[in-house]
Parts: structure tokens; C-alpha cells; sequence
């Protein structure tokens, strides 16, 4: 098994999976040129425990004036048959890129993202190009950051694409999953008890006959257990002696949609005149719009959210992320729009300009485990990331995943990405309130537009996922390793 020296800066949670994935194809070694304490912007509690695959080294640093440097890292390139580096701005990996070329060893670089500098001095454009220009292949992860890359003097070819993404194939696949506490509150909306054991059996549009509802009773009978049963208020009104028997439910079928929550809420699927299927047997459903607003009613249910419609927000509460924007933005938004802020404590500044903006219709919400965030982001109806500058922007890929449409600025790479304006979202231009308030309330007043939007989210992320990102990183790997 090759050796991987994988250098970066902090362990970040999100990239854990990544890494695991990476260390079964190869003997990984991930060299840390930070401590978590010098992470001031991030809550500790977002630094978690994990299980690893790979061996982790907390390389030490050493001062030189304002610089500074892990000069073990030398050793630990001379040691590696593959070194890789998914950053390239601090004095470690600079020093690094340096003894790389000295040794005249090659490596690969990943790009998470970039955006363009309004002014660069000279120095800093010739140091960047130095560093751009040294690896033999550079991971990027859209054209923006392509275009960018060029204009450094980076030849195409050595350009290779990925996609940059903090999700796997199940995470992207639990996006459209209805869970074992969503079926509770929908039971207890359609007054089944929780223990019970539900099969829906469905009733042909043009009835039974009396025969048939016999074949019903007796095939529900002899299950022992509860069959569930669909049918319209006509069809039952002359069989109330049916209505007694303790094996049958009968709720009236009012909509395609109460029928798919009925359906939702059940352990399976039951032909009555013929077998049952455990819901584990059937097909994953497809996708859509409905069970987006099932998963979203009951989420919004359990986190004690009263607004039908709401927008979300997770991110730092720091300047550069737009939440001032946000706040400003609620008086342009339909007041029956509920706006949720999740992610560190608020400042007094954003509660005075919440008060300023008479934004009684938005709501900061602290911290929150990963678990829970996931209730936020199963809730929401929009996802909003007003930033003033992102060079990527991960909670994108996440809000895509579970169906939401993104508005975001012209600002986040992501969005610049992942976003096609008008079909799975909106980009707008930086500090524009006006126009982000006003795209919330078109998709809040427009359903046939916000319905197609979510399937087209879903649809837009289905390819950004771990398997995919680790596919394209070791195709580069290798051919540095055969080539080298």
C-alpha cells in the first residue's frame, strides 16, 4: 500500500469521511499544522471526536517573528510516496512547496475554492503564481476557480476537476427518507397509536364489491396484525358496520398528498387479495416535491416552528457571512415567512438591527449538533447564504441535498457552481436585500416555482458526493505515482 501524506491545516469534521475513504486505498498519514484552540472563528464544540483510518500527526510549530513554521514536515515528505496538499497559504506549506522543489519531488495540490482579489500587490501575485504553478496537478473544483488558476499561470492541463463536498451517497439518499419520528407525528395527526402495526392496503377507484370487502376483513384478519386502508367518504358511507372492526382503519382519501402521508407513516404495503411487502422490500420513493413538504411539516412539528413557510440561514455570525443582509432583508419577504438563523450566539449589534428593522418574523437560533441542524435543514423551505465572500460555501451543497433552493450571492463560489439561476435557485448580487427578500417571497407565493425548484436542488447535487470526490483525487494520485 502507497504512502499518503496528506497536509492541512485543522481536522475539520466535515472532512472525515473523505479522509477514511482515502486511507482504504492507501497507508494515510494526515499532518496538522494548527491546534484546534488556534480555530478562534469556530465553536469548540464543532471540533468532535472521531473514528479515523488514518494515522494523525499534530505537527509543532515554530515562531519566527509573525510566521509560523512546522519544519518536521520536511522529514515526513522525505518518507511518503504521495504528498498532497489541499491548501497552500500558511508558512508550512509554503516552506513545504519549497523543500518539494529542492528535493525535485513531485505532488498535487486541491484548490477548495477562490475568489478574485480587488487588489494584489506584486510580491503576493508572484509568491501565489510560485505556489499555483509548482504542483503537477491541481484538484479544482469548478470553472470560476479554473479561470482564476490561469490567470496565475497555470497551464489547463494541469487543471483536474472534482467535486468538492462535505456529503456521501447516504446522506444525499436520507434527504428523501421518511423517519421513524416523522411516521410518530403523522400517526398521532390521524389518531393511531405509535405501537401499532400499519400495512396500507389501497382500494381501487370504482370500489369493492361486497364480496371483495369480505376478502378485505378476512385477509386483514388473518395478518394479526393492523391493515390500513385507503378509500373516499362515498365508497364507506353505507358500510358502517365495517367501521367497528378493530383491524381496519378507514380514513378518507382527500388528496394525492394525504394519500402519500398515509402511505408515509406505514411499515409497508399490502395487497389484500394477495401478499404482504415490509417496507424494507419496496423501492426507495422518488423523489419530490410532496415528500419534501411530509419530512418538512413533521420537522417543523418537532422543532416547535408555527410558520407554514420558513427561510434558513446556518453559518458563524460574523460580518462576512451577510446575516445584517439577511435581517434587513425581512422587510421585503411576505410577513408570514418564518426566518431562521442557525449557528454561534448572535451580537447585541444584529439584536438592535433586528429591533431596527422591526424583523419580528426572525429568529436566531445558538449552536446546534450536527443531528439537529439536520431537523433545521429538513424544516426549511429556502436556504439563504447572503455572503459578502465564500471561496466555497459546503452548507450549498448541504441545503441542495435536501431539496431546498439556494439563494446566495454572486459572491459564493458554490453558488457560482452549483447554482443555475431561475431553475434550483437565485444569485444575487452582495449586501442587495432587496433582491434576496424579494426571491424568498416569489418562491413563497409561487408553488408551481418553488415545487419544480426543489426537485431541481435535489436533482443538481446528486453527482457531488464523497465517492465521487475520492474517485477523481485518486485518478490524479496514481498517475503522479506511475508517472513519478
Amino acid at each position: 500500500m502507497k504512502k499518503l501524506l496528506y497536509i492541512t491545516n485543522f481536522e475539520a469534521p466535515y472532512r472525515v469521511p473523505f479522509y477514511n475513504a482515502l486511507s482504504k486505498k492507501y497507508d494515510m498519514t494526515l499532518a496538522l499544522s494548527e491546534t484546534i484552540e488556534e480555530q478562534n472563528s469556530r465553536d469548540k464544540k464543532w471540533f468532535s471526536t472521531h473514528e479515523r483510518g488514518y494515522h494523525l500527526i499534530q505537527m509543532k510549530p515554530y515562531n519566527i517573528g509573525k510566521l509560523r513554521i512546522c519544519f518536521e514536515v520536511r522529514k515526513l515528505i522525505k518518507e511518503k510516496d504521495i504528498v498532497f496538499f489541499n491548501m497552500y497559504g500558511n508558512a508550512t506549506n509554503i516552506y513545504a512547496m519549497f523543500c518539494l522543489r529542492m528535493m525535485k519531488k513531485r505532488f498535487v495540490l486541491s484548490v477548495d475554492g477562490m475568489l478574485p482579489k480587488e487588489s494584489e500587490s506584486w510580491f503576493t501575485r508572484k509568491l501565489k503564481s510560485f505556489l499555483l504553478t509548482s504542483p503537477e496537478f491541481i484538484l479544482s473544483p469548478g470553472h470560476s476557480v479554473d479561470k482564476l488558476m490561469i490567470q496565475y499561470g497555470v497551464a489547463q492541463e494541469k487543471i483536474k476537476r472534482y467535486p468538492f463536498t462535505p456529503l456521501t451517497k447516504t446522506d444525499i439518499k436520507e434527504a428523501q427518507v421518511v423517519s421513524d419520528d416523522d411516521r410518530r407525528i403523522l400517526r398521532k395527526k390521524y389518531h393511531i397509536k405509535e405501537s401499532t402495526v400499519l400495512y396500507c392496503g389501497d382500494i381501487p377507484a370504482e370500489g369493492l364489491s361486497e364480496k371483495q370487502w369480505d376478502m378485505v376483513l378476512t385477509r386483514a384478519k388473518e395478518m394479526e396484525d393492523t391493515a390500513f386502508v385507503l378509500g373516499d367518504k362515498t365508497f364507506f358511507a353505507d358500510r358502517h358496520e365495517y367501521k367497528g372492526e378493530s383491524c381496519i382503519y378507514i380514513i378518507p382519501q382527500t388528496s394525492e398528498f394525504q394519500r402519500l402521508e398515509c402511505f408515509c407513516m406505514c411499515d409497508g404495503f399490502v395487497n389484500l387479495f394477495d401478499q404482504r411487502i415490509n417496507r424494507s422490500e419496496l423501492a426507495e420513493f422518488n423523489y419530490c416535491p410532496d415528500i419534501k413538504r411530509i419530512i418538512s411539516n413533521c420537522s417543523k412539528e418537532r422543532l416547535g416552528i408555527k410558520e407554514e413557510f420558513i427561510v434558513l440561514m446556518v453559518g458563524r455570525p460574523i460580518y462576512v457571512k451577510g446575516l445584517d443582509v439577511l435581517i434587513k432583508a425581512t422587510k421585503y419577504m411576505d410577513k408570514r415567512i418564518g426566518v431562521y438563523f442557525v449557528g454561534g450566539d448572535v451580537s447585541d449589534e444584529y439584536l438592535k438591527l433586528k429591533e431596527e428593522c422591526g424583523a419580528n418574523n426572525i429568529y436566531f437560533h445558538g449552536f446546534k449538533p450536527k443531528e439537529e441542524i439536520k431537523t433545521y435543514f429538513q424544516a426549511a423551505d429556502i436556504f439563504v447564504l447572503p455572503t459578502r465572500g465564500d471561496v466555497w460555501g459546503l452548507v450549498v451543497n448541504e441545503a441542495l441535498s435536501f431539496g431546498l433552493p439556494v439563494v446566495t450571492t454572486n459572491r459564493c463560489v458554490a453558488g457560482l457552481e452549483l447554482i443555475r439561476d431561475g431553475e434550483n435557485g437565485y444569485l444575487v448580487n452582495v449586501e442587495d436585500e432587496k433582491e434576496l427578500g424579494k426571491c424568498c417571497s416569489k418562491l413563497y407565493n409561487d408553488e408551481k416555482l418553488f415545487n419544480s425548484m426543489v426537485e431541481n436542488a435535489y436533482n443538481s447535487i446528486l453527482m457531488y458526493n464523497i465517492d465521487e470526490m475520492v474517485k477523481s483525487h485518486i485518478e490524479v494520485f496514481e498517475q503522479v505515482s506511475i508517472e513519478g
